[in-house]
């Protein structure tokens, strides 16, 4: 028989094994986007505007919380809402749905754009926005030129829907932007630009166009024309404008109606005469805050005319009747003044060479509710007679500026300190107290005064309650007026307190170094733009061992030239301690990790006091240790 072979056997063919399905025990869930899908468009706005918020909420809580210190604050440039409206940017590249909802106009009704923000991103907010938009805020965008300005301008515009008139006949209304707030400064816009966007703002109510130089007189003509609501305007160091545009601005206001503009700044404002300071008190008599700083050509005779009363152009209850004693004439002369009296609040008038002394008898009387006065930077061209008739009027006064008014004396002073006044009842009630000029007082700046003495500036710190900040650089103040100061303001609690006494012989080290624990030379701040100026906090998690916290608010900021040097001993072994860990670190690399011995052999470095009564000998500041704030762009300029 022949063999069997393989391909001899028959083939028996199996069926397929059928695979039975599987059985799931967990039920069937369909993923469904609720988010997008059932919920309106409101809420989920609403969603978004929370989480803005929560990113301010967080950051006010950190700092009330002290988690908020500086080497924190050194790490996170984007914070708060600046750091809620970043993420809603990020966000809206999820989906195109949620593109929609980040730029909805609802969530950016006030566009206050960091300087990070780039030019096409602003274009494409106000496209979105549009309508919505009430704050503009563009104050330090210098990348904003005239065809971003005038792009977002259209994007604000409201276009109505023609209206039919007449036969069938269409007329389209002029375009208008929602605009209440703008703030153009520090842009670079032409004028075009400029008076393209004003044109369609007729809601405007504060306008800040400070140094710019597309303002001419021809924008002062279209703000009255235009801006019928305006209520803050701030024109100040405007180049290319003069007294003429503010004149008919005025002007245009008091022929039109009266106008409810209450705070006008024009600093540095040329030809200054007494018809422009007349027009002004007739056309904004509800002026508040009135800024003529750095104007040159202001005179006495020009505040004399704004302060004047004249009978039709403003009403019998603001006439005052004065006697000539009162005006500063002559005691004896029977004949009666008039005078206006004004709303003025805020009045700025530093720098202004050809005022004198007589200034301030002018308005003596006429500013009956003034709280800040600037009269700095003229010199000996003010005395004691006319400041004290105007202060001794004054009795809400809050802030007082008299720098370089090197002639003044205690008599000065005295009008500021109040006495202490009796109980008065009547009828079973005790009777407030008529205020007293300096019951209010939390400024003053009398630098350069010499002729000020220790016992009068002591009883002016004794009996203001209030007073915050004293500068009295290069007076004949000792150590008691600083002692005095720093006690009374820890007595009564007072916050972000500070006396500053540069260049004055009567300052000692000894009181520096008493006063060392209660004290701080510089006034630290917790921010991003803040790391480079190196503030010691002692809430960071790491221990100072060397200087004064300069970040907490209780402790009296005093400013002389000790503590000052005490600054720079601290930033010199601050950047030693700097120098030597980084050495450490780059020899330790070179080795392989072998950091034992750079630990064995290296001790901790100890810092020096800067109170040390060891006097130093030529430059106290090493150039080569200590760091510069700007060391990226190499100026060297140490902010104190």
């Amino acid at each position: 028989m022949y063999p069997a072979y393989p391909y001899n056997n028959p083939i028996t063919v199996s069926p397929p094994r059928t695979l039975e399905p599987e059985i799931s025990l967990e039920p069937e869930i369909a993923l469904l986007n609720h988010f997008d899908n059932r919920l309106p468009r409101e809420l989920k706005l609403g969603i978004f505007s929370t989480l803005v918020d929560s990113y301010e909420i967080e950051h006010a809580r950190d700092i009330r919380e002290g988690r908020w210190t500086t080497a924190r604050a050194g790490k996170e440039k984007w914070v708060g809402r600046d750091a809620g409206l970043k993420e809603l940017v990020k966000i809206s590249r999820v989906s195109r749905a949620w593109q929609c909802l980040a730029f909805d106009g609802q969530l950016w009704s006030t566009v206050q754009s960091p300087r990070a923000f780039p030019s096409d991103l602003l274009a494409r907010i106000s496209l979105n926005a549009g309508p919505f938009v009430r704050v503009l805020d563009l104050s330090g965008c210098s990348r904003v030129n005239s065809a971003v300005l005038l792009q977002m301008t259209y994007n604000f515009s409201v276009h109505p829907d023609p209206v039919p008139v007449g036969h069938g006949k269409q007329v389209i209304p002029a375009d208008y932007t929602n605009l209440t707030t703008i703030n153009l400064q520090g842009c670079s816009i032409t004028t075009y630009a400029l008076h393209q966007l004003l044109t369609r703002s007729p809601c405007l109510k504060t306008l800040c166009l400070r140094g710019l130089g597309a303002v001419t007189n021809a924008t002062c003509e279209l703000l009255s024309d235009c801006c019928a609501k305006l209520v803050k305007l701030d024109l100040g160091r405007c180049a290319n404008m003069d007294a003429g545009g503010v004149l008919r601005l005025a002007k245009a206001s008091q022929e039109h109606g009266k106008k409810p503009l209450r705070e006008l700044r024009i600093s540095g404002l040329k030809r200054v005469s007494d018809t422009i300071m007349s027009a002004l008190a007739r056309g904004f008599p509800d002026l508040e805050v009135l800024d003529l700083a750095g104007c040159k050509d202001l005179t006495n005779a020009s505040l004399k005319e704004f302060v004047a009363w004249s009978d039709g152009d403003f009403p019998v209850a603001d006439r005052l009747t004065l006697t000539s004693r009162e005006m500063g004439l002559d005691p004896g002369d029977p004949t009666k003044y008039h005078k206006r009296a004004t709303k003025i609040r805020h009045l700025s008038i530093s720098s202004c060479s050809l005022l004198t002394d007589m200034a301030c008898t002018y308005l003596a009387h006429s500013l009956p509710l003034l709280e800040i006065f600037e009269f700095a930077g003229l010199g000996n061209a003010i005395q004691d007679e006319g400041l004290v008739r105007l202060l001794n009027t004054t009795p809400m006064i809050r802030k007082i500026d008299l720098e370089d008014a090197a002639d003044i004396t205690d008599a000065v002073l005295e009008i500021l300190t109040p006495l202490p006044q009796p109980e008065v009842r009547r009828g079973g009630v005790v009777v407030p107290p008529l205020p007293q000029p300096g019951h209010a007082l939390e400024s003053l700046v009398v630098s350069y005064a010499n002729n000020l003495t220790v016992d009068a500036l002591t009883s002016l710190i004794r009996a203001c309650p209030r007073l915050r900040t004293l500068e009295v650089d290069n007076t004949q103040v000792s150590d008691a007026v600083v002692r005095e100061f720093v006690k009374q303001c820890r007595t009564r609690g007072t916050a972000d307190a500070g006396i500053s006494a540069i260049d004055c012989r009567g300052i000692s080290r000894g009181v520096c170094t008493e006063l060392k624990d209660r004290t701080r030379p510089r006034r630290g701040w917790r921010g991003w733009d803040a790391k480079k100026l190196f503030y010691v906090d002692a809430a960071d998690e790491t221990k100072v061992e060397q200087g004064q916290d300069e970040c907490e608010p209780a402790k009296v900021l005093f400013k002389s030239f000790f503590s000052w040097q005490a600054v720079d001993t601290t930033l010199a072994a601050r950047a030693k301690v700097r120098k030597a860990l980084a050495s450490r670190r780059d020899s330790a690399g070179a080795e392989g990790g072998a950091g034992a011995g750079s630990r064995e052999g290296g001790s901790r470095s100890r810092w020096l006091s800067p109170f040390s009564s060891r006097r130093s000998s030529g430059s106290n500041t090493p150039a080569s240790e200590v760091p510069s704030p700007w060391e990226e762009d190499g100026r060297g300029c140490i902010v104190m």
